[in-house]
């Protein structure tokens, strides 16, 4: 169980930030484990991140159709002969002097037109939101599954334990007749002694299916970073899986499924989004092929002292008489640019074509993923109904097996190997149930159905 669900090509990678554990003094339910694992997720963070940025461009997109509106003021001073015009006598004259020099100036611009960039701009912002929305619902779906296996995993050790430790109860009473038969004359002292061994021997098993017990705990724990110290307890819950349906006939064709998983799927809409917005980038690149029109305004006004000088005008005068306005249409028609703008959108268009083959090769890939998954389901639907029907035959063996033993018929090796293939027989049984729960959640995951237990 541990090698499946490690090597499962849908299982990715849980990075998770560290957090501290709710107090909780009861088993973790999936749900609780999923929602947890997502909420401290570091690619979900980092995923929402994208987001908050790509509504950022967005806005820089939808903002350049608007004016700017810039003002400048300056402060100059000037040292040297200047040619002075003196009010009073009506005259010009040099004279050494200082001068002071202040100005203000306003102006603003509009975008008319740019080969509708700014629109192909926009559209393609709102696509890239899309796509990063999307990508974070994948993030999170992928987490969902990757738990999944995690809490199977544990389920699956607790199961296997439950198994060894009915065995070793099974070889604790087995002891108690081969010491009764032992002293009654029946059995011989070395069938006594293999007993105590066997006792001994599953004994250690059931120790080491705890350790892997704990063992899946932790990885669970690791897989949520929760901060659990050595005094904090934690557990999952056990539901039921023994009585899920195993029916090949309820099985969903694998193009039926991936039909499905074409239209609801998030990171299939996530390349969808950007393949579309590659698209709008080639047209806003092509833009710079068109005439740009922009209407321009502008306002601007200066003020002049010449220190030691007589009869500077007076600030109000100045202000009145120098003041001017501008209000003017532009056009900036592209000509030659060393090929700067048919590149762009070359390279625009073989982003397209990348984003192509990138969306026809997921799509590939989930059809073969969803065929190996229905594949491996059917084996492990095959493999359950043969494990029912080996454990019956095995119980029923072990019972004949037993009641000879205690007739003195059977011997204690007999009865021990009748047992192992007993316990053989139940291991068998709990593992291909849970490969049949894990491998229908993955079909699950890519029909759309919520994982639950």
């Amino acid at each position: 169980m541990r090698t499946l669900i490690a090597t499962s090509s849908l299982a990715l990678a849980v990075a998770v930030s560290g957090g501290p554990a709710p107090a909780q003094q009861r088993p973790w339910t999936l749900r609780e484990c999923i929602d947890y694992a997502i909420e401290n997720n570091i690619q979900v963070k980092q995923y929402e991140v994208s987001v908050e940025e790509s509504e950022v461009s967005l806005r820089n997109a939808r903002n350049s159709r608007l004016p700017n509106l810039t003002a400048g003021i300056g402060q100059n001073f000037s040292f040297g002969r200047f040619l002075y015009e003196d009010v009073e006598e009506e005259v010009n004259k040099y004279i050494n002097s200082q001068t002071s020099q202040s100005s203000l100036s306003v102006s603003t611009q509009i975008n008319l037109y740019q080969g509708r960039a700014i629109t192909n701009n926009i559209k393609a912002g709102r696509l890239d939101l899309k796509a990063e929305i999307a990508g974070l619902e994948s993030i999170r779906e992928n987490i969902e599954l990757q738990v999944t296996s995690y809490y199977l995993e544990v389920l699956y050790r607790k199961e296997l334990l439950k198994v060894y430790r009915q065995e070793l109860e099974l070889s604790r009473q087995q002891l108690e007749r081969a010491e009764i038969l032992v002293e009654t004359g029946m059995s011989p002292r070395t069938e006594l002694l293999e007993t105590r061994s066997q006792v001994a021997r599953n004994t250690v098993r059931v120790t080491n299916a705890e350790g892997d017990v704990e063992t899946a705990i932790l990885d669970l724990q690791q897989a949520l970073n929760l901060t659990i110290g050595t005094d904090t307890w934690f557990d999952i819950a056990e539901p039921r899986t023994d009585d899920v349906p195993v029916d090949a006939n309820l099985l969903a064709d694998p193009y039926t499924v991936y039909q499905q998983a074409l239209v609801i799927k998030p990171h299939i809409r996530e390349q969808e989004y950007r393949l579309e917005s590659s698209l709008f980038r080639v047209r806003a690149a092509r833009g710079g092929l068109f005439p740009s029109i922009s209407l321009g305004a502008s306002y601007g006004n200066s003020y002049s002292y010449i220190f030691g000088a007589s009869g500077n005008a007076a600030f109000i005068n100045q202000v009145k008489e120098r003041g001017s306005e501008s209000v003017g249409i532009n056009i900036s028609i592209p000509i030659y640019n060393r090929g700067t703008t048919r590149n762009n959108i070359r390279l625009a268009q073989l982003n397209v074509r990348s984003r192509e083959l990138y969306l026809e090769n997921m799509k590939l890939s989930i059809y073969k993923d969803i065929q190996q998954a229905h594949r491996s389901l059917l084996n492990a639907i095959a493999e359950h109904t043969a494990t029912e029907t080996a454990v019956e035959a095995s119980r029923e063996s072990y019972r004949l097996t037993e009641e000879s033993f205690s007739l003195g018929r059977a011997t204690a090796i007999e009865l021990s190997e009748s047992r192992s293939n007993l316990i053989a027989s139940l291991s068998d049984r709990v593992r291909a149930r849970y490969e049949y729960v894990f491998r229908s959640k993955i079909i699950d995951f890519y029909k759309g159905i919520p994982i639950s237990l």
